[in-house]
């Protein structure tokens, strides 16, 4: 049941990024609900099933965003693969340790976009792409525990029905 909920809520956490979520604009940035929902699913399940997950998710923000199409499949699928591993060498199991994995994974992802976005010939100032890197994945960071947290919940329902 819990594997069937997910892809449902990457869906609507997909859909909640694009539409009702441009209302808690801070310094016109959004949180990255997909990042999120792409970490947390590969802290919380089994690596195929968060691998597949991820890469829906990245799929999703591919289509609902402005980079190269396939940059985001390939960066959340990344982040699940180095999750994996590197929950084999330290435990993840700490709130602090999963908060500031998350920031770097979303530090990485903003400053790969970044340059990909340099790299494409866009023109945009200095002063934009380090407030999306930094405030973007500090703000991503700070909804993070939240999500996190209503997922663990969820995730329990879903194993109790």
């Amino acid at each position: 049941m819990v594997k069937l909920i997910f892809p449902l809520v990457i869906l609507i956490l997909g859909l909640l990024e694009v539409t009702f979520l441009q209302i808690f604009k801070f310094l016109h940035l959004i949180p990255d609900l997909l990042l999120i929902a792409a970490v947390t699913v590969s802290l919380t399940m089994d690596f195929k099933t968060a691998f597949v997950l991820c890469v829906f998710a990245g799929l999703l923000k591919d289509t609902f965003s402005t980079n190269p199409f396939g940059i985001n499949i390939v960066l959340f699928a990344l982040s699940s693969f180095a999750i994996a591993k590197l929950s084999k060498k330290i435990s993840l199991d700490y709130d602090i340790i999963r908060f500031v994995l998350f920031f770097i994974i979303a530090l990485i992802h903003n400053i790969i976009s970044a340059i990909l976005l340099f790299y494409s010939g866009a023109f945009v100032p200095l002063g934009l792409v380090l407030r999306n890197v930094i405030i973007g994945s500090a703000y991503t960071a700070a909804v993070f525990p939240l999500l996190f947290k209503m997922s663990l919940s969820l995730r329990k329902w879903a194993a109790s029905v």
